[in-house]
């Protein structure tokens, strides 16, 4: 199994159940990992999965407006399978650095595993 990552990606976007996150936007960092079945030597870009094409996935996504980061999380998740059909799984953390949660210090945020068969 072979995996592909992208780490600490950091967005402003206006995402969140208050109206005041779309106004001013939510700061977002974004983990990803994608693992895949190998087939021998890897030896073009072919045989592998884009991290250029998973960033551009996650940040299309991630910059719609919407509510609930489970969501956005589902959605990647399936893309990446359209695109790339040798995914086998999938984890995906999404954290807003800054929730909207009175005298809160720290990060919130979900976390997704997506096994495929």
């Amino acid at each position: 199994m072979m995996k592909v990552f992208l780490h600490n990606l950091k967005f402003n976007v206006g995402r969140g159940i208050y109206k005041e996150e779309h106004l001013t936007g939510t700061a977002l960092t974004v983990d990803i990992e994608v693992d895949f079945e190998i087939q021998g030597k890897i030896e073009n870009e072919n045989q592998t999965i884009s991290y250029v094409d998973l960033f551009a996935i996650v940040k299309a996504e991630i910059s719609l407006n919407g509510e609930l980061l489970e969501t956005v999380a589902i959605e990647i998740c399936n893309k990446i399978k359209v695109a790339y059909p040798i995914v086998r799984e999938i984890n995906i953390t999404i954290s807003k650095i800054q929730p909207p949660i009175l005298n809160f210090q720290g990060q919130a945020g979900i976390h997704f595993n997506k096994v495929f068969e």
